[in-house]
């Protein structure tokens, strides 16, 4: 059944610190990350998805009617945040999504 989830993506200002922890060699988990990183981030956009596989399958592909743009988005990638209509939160992690629990913004 469709949903919509938020999408968050890191602010401008933060995304070059952000990404390069994200390659660190001692980096903490994407999901560490985009905790310590919380309130960094802007929600460019609420997708209407079966779930966060199909959330990231149209961030990338579309359909671009299932898109509400709030904000300029690239297409989605490891770190970027998806959060469900129940506030639970997810991390774009290299394979598949890690859970970040709640996720303030």
């Amino acid at each position: 059944m469709a949903q919509s989830f938020k999408v968050f993506q890191i602010n401008e200002e933060n995304a070059h610190e952000y990404a390069g922890r994200k390659y660190d060699a001692d980096r903490p988990t994407v999901a560490q990350l985009a905790k310590e990183f919380e309130g960094q981030f802007n929600h460019v956009a609420t997708i209407v998805a079966n779930d966060l596989e199909n959330v990231f399958d149209i961030g990338n592909i579309g359909p671009e009617s299932s898109i509400t743009r709030h904000a300029p988005m690239h297409s989605l990638s490891v770190g970027d945040v998806i959060v469900d209509e129940w506030g639970i939160a997810n991390v774009v992690a290299s394979f598949g999504f890690e859970n970040v629990g709640y996720f303030a913004q």
